[in-house]
């Protein structure tokens, strides 16, 4: 994973070849944590547990307003993920 060479104030975006941008605090206490999960964190008034990931309705990992963001269980982000990527998901 490499940074984008800009420095946004506290925030930066990773970019990686395989999954799409997503900003991620830069600084601080809360350095290496993924803005939208704490927008959503925020929203819900609690920690994600650990089999839950935050999902990004319009598909723009940049995008992290509270109206974009939803709650899936792990196993939902990759059914999310393998139909995006115009994958079968057989039905359970």
């Amino acid at each position: 994973m490499t940074k984008l060479s800009r420095f946004t104030g506290g925030v930066s975006i990773n970019r990686s070849k395989r999954r799409p941008p997503y900003l991620r605090i830069s600084a601080g206490p809360l350095r290496g944590v993924y803005v939208h999960t704490l927008v959503v964190e925020a929203k819900l008034g609690r920690k994600l547990f650990k089999n839950e990931t935050v999902e990004h309705l319009n598909g723009n990992g940049l995008d992290s307003s509270p109206d974009n963001l939803i709650v899936v269980s792990l196993a939902e982000n990759v059914k999310r993920m393998h139909l995006r990527r115009g994958g079968d998901v057989p039905i359970e």
